[in-house]
């Protein structure tokens, strides 16, 4: 495989001139998107009823053919010098865990903290720009229900079904075709999407905000199997969830402050557009970006696994089976027994069921609750007006970076407390809104206070979720089964806005507090009963032992 060793990590494609041509031709056709856009800009930037321009064509072109030539440079992979089949020693992966923190490690943090940031900035926009695409449109939305007019939740309902969807086909994606070309080939379609912005029709905007969410539906599974894979145990549950707590919060600070500076500015489409640069930085930082090591022994793609290894800082040293910790031998496995259906059964079926739950809650919440917040508020007619809630909510964000280390802290020292500690938390807080709704929304601070302590649960909740489900199952189901619960947290999402979709959506603001506060504190006791503990464990004793985990080791050069 032609590749180059830039910064330490290896940082090849089978054919680079292929993804490069692909990445720029995908580049140009959204840019091309922009001159019809800026064209409206007489008329506040409404692109309601105008046809698509000759640009718009050409670009959607580009767009199309440049996500073909990205796919065929990560895809269609040439003989990396080994065969993918079981020859000589092994290799014991373990070495990773007893690694320093490197200069390699933190490189790769950074990346992916962007793409969890990236993943959480697009469903968060559509708490912002709802009011601006109803008015555009003439949609019926709860403040303002028009008869006969389709309702504005349509749009974030494809949008959140497509992140559930992506969350399931790449983190099925990530066991098969790996972890960082699955993170590269979403990360065009994403920035491809982003021309969901100059979209004039509504039904266009629909298909591409689907699209989007397929995209960027596969960032979680990915970033979080590629950090518990390389770094090391001793740190990996802090390190992993301040990532996580760092990113999520970087994307709702920046799609709540993006809102407020922006949206009066430019409308509510410049929201979407922010999807070229962030996308775009993601590609450039790829470099810093490696495969992960056991999946590419997994692969037998040994040459590469000891190259990053030893960027790592990881000791190369032969293995010798049965001599794992709880007698388990810890190596990489094939990924060739991969099945989504081992996920559901023994000895997972208890845990990924809890997963699926904490998930769904989730999901509930912050595409629910969340997202409807300032509509419910300004339909309740209390003192606070739509404008003010979402200052509130971006003055409440700033508390989710010292939450974030709270979480870091607290998951590296039992995973399974983390877990149940923030859900209950959010529970509890949802539980308050669910009694006295009415008398917290008339009084700005204690809104504000509640908001924080909703919030910082509520993305601790998430912080903890994904990585947590990345290290409870073996390498070769790791990212299908981090997609399942990323996925689950999606689909929370997609019941909350079918409900709205279908006139059914709770009548106040009390009762999506209620709604939404029972699946999350059911997901509490869940895990408190059938969890693991992973916190400072090697990968290979996270699992629940039971038949049909981890089988023989793959033996490579």
């Amino acid at each position: 495989m032609e590749g180059s060793d830039r910064g330490g990590i290896v940082a090849g494609f089978s054919h680079p001139m292929s993804f490069w041509s692909g990445a720029a031709a995908v580049t140009v056709g959204v840019l091309l998107q922009l001159p019809m856009y800026f064209n409206a800009r007489h008329q506040h930037f409404v692109l309601r009823g105008m046809p698509m321009d000759s640009e718009m064509l050409i670009g959607m072109v580009l767009m199309v053919v440049g996500l073909a030539l990205v796919a065929y440079g990560l895809v269609v992979r040439s003989p990396s010098g080994s065969s993918g089949k079981p020859r000589g020693t092994s290799i014991d992966v373990r070495a990773l865990d007893g690694a320093r923190i490197s200069t390699a490690h933190i490189r790769l943090m950074v990346v992916l903290a962007v793409a969890i940031a990236i993943d959480t900035l697009k469903p968060y926009t559509f708490t912002f720009i709802l009011p601006g695409v109803a008015k555009e449109y003439g949609l019926s939305s709860p403040a303002h229900h028009v008869l006969g007019h389709a309702p504005v939740a349509l749009l974030p309902f494809f949008g959140i079904l497509g992140t559930a969807l992506g969350s399931f086909v790449w983190g099925y994606l990530g066991d098969k075709m790996g972890r960082r070309a699955s993170m590269l080939l979403a990360s065009m379609i994403f920035i491809g999407s982003s021309a969901c912005g100059a979209m004039p029709a509504f039904w266009e905007n629909q298909v591409m905000c689907f699209i989007m969410g397929l995209a960027v539906g596969g960032f979680l599974p990915i970033a979080y199997s590629l950090l518990v894979e390389t770094v090391p145990s001793e740190r990996r549950g802090q390190v992993v969830v301040l990532v996580a707590g760092v990113g999520t919060a970087a994307g709702f600070l920046l799609a709540s402050l993006s809102a407020h500076w922006l949206i009066p500015l430019f409308n509510w489409r410049v929201m979407w557009f922010l999807g070229i640069p962030t996308g775009v930085a993601l590609i450039a930082l790829n470099q810093f970006m490696p495969e992960s090591p056991r999946f590419l022994l997994a692969m037998g793609r040994d040459e590469e696994a000891l190259a990053i290894m030893r960027t790592f800082g990881a000791a190369i040293v032969e293995a010798v089976p049965g001599e794992g910790e709880d007698g388990m031998p810890a190596m990489a496995y094939s990924s060739s027994k991969s099945s989504v259906r081992e996920l559901f059964h023994r000895p997972f079926t208890g845990l990924t069921s809890s997963l699926v739950l904490y998930g769904l809650a989730w999901g509930v919440v912050s595409f629910g609750f969340i997202v409807w917040l300032p509509t419910d508020v300004a339909s309740a007619r209390t003192a606070i007006d739509q404008a003010q809630i979402t200052a509130i909510l971006s003055e409440a964000a700033v508390f989710s970076i010292p939450g974030a280390v709270f979480a870091a802290w607290l998951y590296g020292r039992s995973a399974k407390v983390a877990m149940v500690f923030f859900s209950a938390t959010c529970a509890a807080s949802l539980g308050l809104f669910a009694v006295f709704g009415s008398q917290i929304t008339s009084d700005s601070i204690v809104l504000t206070t509640l908001l924080v302590v909703l919030l910082v649960s509520m993305w601790g909740s998430i912080s903890v979720l994904c990585p947590y489900s990345a290290e409870v199952y073996p390498t070769r189901m790791r990212s299908s089964g981090a997609g399942i619960a990323a996925g689950a947290s999606k689909l929370g999402g997609v019941v909350a806005l079918a409900l709205a979709v279908l006139a059914i959506s709770p009548p106040s603001l009390t009762g999506a507090a209620g709604v939404s506060a029972a699946p999350m504190l059911a997901a509490a006791v869940a895990i408190a009963v059938v969890g693991v503990e992973t916190a400072r464990r090697s990968l290979d004793r996270c699992p629940p032992r039971g038949r049909n985990v981890e089988s023989s080791p793959v033996a490579v050069r």
